[in-house]
């Protein structure tokens, strides 16, 4: 892995590129995939995120963790 991010970090690029590859997939029509290349194209993830248990534990988790902070943002305000 050390490699391939010492290969990449050889060709960066700016960080207006790379605003534009995180958005991308959200702005444009014709994303359906979920991981992309710097240079826009879709690229494989590892098998267990094509895995659906593995997708449902991880937005349980996430749920888990943006209610929390949900919540304990509430309460500051109302100490506030």
């Amino acid at each position: 892995m050390k490699k391939a991010y010492a290969v990449k970090s050889k060709f960066p690029i700016s960080p207006e590129e790379m605003a534009e590859i995180y958005t991308m997939p959200a702005v444009e029509d014709g994303y359906d995939g979920f991981l992309y290349n710097e240079r826009g194209k879709e690229v494989k993830a590892n098998r267990s995120a094509y895995d659906r248990d593995v997708q449902k534990r991880l937005a349980a988790i996430l749920d888990q963790k943006i209610n929390s902070c949900l919540h304990s943002t509430i309460r500051e305000t109302e100490t506030a």
